[in-house]
């Protein structure tokens, strides 16, 4: 009996123990923060959430001898597509040790630790939020490890890439005013505005070896497709130096200028607002420079077309009365209004050789694409005002209503000498 009894009982044990229950882990949670790039993380910035729930019959962990549940993070190397840990660092207990493994609610702010939370019978949520040490950290894994009578499992988290922390900036405004016309900028009139975020560990920009942060423009000469530096030109420094480089919010009227203003730790929105000064400037590019171990990083807005300060139109008012339809005019019955706003270096038109601005009327033959100009009027003045200051038409010729038919064409005569303000008039 004995004999017979000895294999059912080491059957027995063996089938328990391969029924015995074992800890589960199921992953409720792993992210990261991406605070300067959805690409990569930022050492000393960003921060890596694992969050595990724990179930099973040593859930408890009261096998020291297989250690203890544990936050870990390996470094990896790899090389030929084979994966090697070449560091492997503990970062937190999810417990209270050695008080019997408290499972303890934690609060964690700004710093690396873990929490744990019970949710059921031997059923535990356990979380840490690692905060990126190292570049060498990059794609390592996070792993969370937990005893059995089996030996250790465990669940992981394979980190993105990690960069050194170095200045983000992130372009918040580029705008130009356009006074004059949509397509162009003209010297001396309008102005360009280029906001900038700045953020990151030399932020404070206290090495001085790299330079300071600075905003310039970069003339371009475009030949052959290829854009070449042929000037750059410092503008100006978006805090005050050297005063400690202090960042001092600047309201800027009429002038070109830079403007800081703190938004956050480390974080500051530095504005540029530059008045165009050359028609060499056509095209060409603002630049926000910033140093940082690596080097400079920038940022840059491409300027539209420059031009030289001209007389500048822009039409307020154009209309038809439209007394009899909608759709069109009626001879001696309709008026069409056209009302300009003029500025510019010569809206006073003091260069009589070139002529004098003029309303004129032309008449076109052909459809919207293709049109010809079959008849070009001046529209009529007939009265100088004393000192030439303006000029009117104030003056008519009448004919019999039964006769306008027969008028072809009326005008005045701005250059005749008849000793009076009033033009003579003339009709044909």
């Amino acid at each position: 009996m004995i004999k017979c009894r000895t294999p059912l009982l080491l059957l027995y044990l063996f089938l328990r123990m391969a029924t015995a229950q074992q800890p589960s882990l199921n992953i409720i949670t792993n992210s990261s923060s991406f605070t300067c790039s959805d690409d990569y993380l930022v050492v000393g910035e960003d921060y890596a959430t694992f969050e595990v729930e724990l179930s099973g019959n040593n859930s408890d962990y009261t096998y020291e001898e297989f250690g203890w549940p544990r936050y870990r993070i390996q470094t990896l190397l790899r090389e030929n597509g084979a994966t090697e840990v070449v560091e492997d660092k503990l970062i937190c207990l999810p417990f209270d040790l050695p008080e019997n493994g408290f499972c303890v609610r934690r609060d964690i702010v700004d710093t690396t630790g873990c929490s744990c939370e019970v949710v059921g019978p031997q059923v535990y949520k356990v979380k840490l939020v690692y905060r990126i040490e190292e570049v060498s950290e990059s794609r390592g894994r996070l792993q969370l490890m937990w005893p059995s009578s089996r030996g250790p499992i465990n669940v992981m988290y394979l980190l993105p890439e990690v960069r050194d922390r170095q200045p983000s900036l992130h372009i918040t405004t580029t705008s130009s005013s356009f006074t004059c016309s949509d397509d162009y900028l003209v010297v001396d009139e309008d102005y360009a505005t280029f906001e900038v975020e700045l953020s990151g560990n030399n932020s404070d920009y206290t090495y001085d070896e790299f330079g300071w942060p600075r905003y310039r423009i970069q003339t371009l000469l475009r030949e052959n497709g290829a854009p070449e530096v042929v000037e750059d030109k410092l503008i100006c420094l978006p805090f005050d130096l050297p005063e400690n480089g202090f960042c001092v919010r600047r309201d800027i009227v009429d002038t070109t200028g830079c403007s800081c203003e703190a938004v956050g730790p480390q974080v500051y929105r530095v504005k540029l607002v530059y008045r165009i000064e050359e028609v060499s400037e056509s095209r060409g590019r603002l630049q926000l420079m910033w140093p940082s171990s690596r080097g400079p990083i920038n940022v840059m807005y491409h300027l539209p077309e420059v031009r030289a300060q001209q007389p500048c139109l822009k039409v307020i008012t154009n209309s038809s009365s439209f007394t009899c339809s909608d759709e069109y005019l009626v001879v001696g019955e309709d008026f069409a209004t056209f009302e300009v706003d003029l500025s510019g270096n010569n809206s006073d038109y003091t260069y009589e050789e070139f002529n004098w601005p003029r309303f004129r009327l032309q008449t076109l033959f052909g459809d919207n694409e293709n049109t010809e100009v079959v008849g070009d009027k001046l529209a009529t003045v007939d009265l100088k005002s004393p000192g030439d200051r303006s000029r009117n038409k104030i003056d008519n010729i009448l004919i019999q209503k039964i006769f306008r038919n027969a008028v072809k064409t009326s005008k005045s005569l701005p250059g005749a000498d008849c000793d009076s303000d009033h033009i003579p008039v003339i009709f044909r």
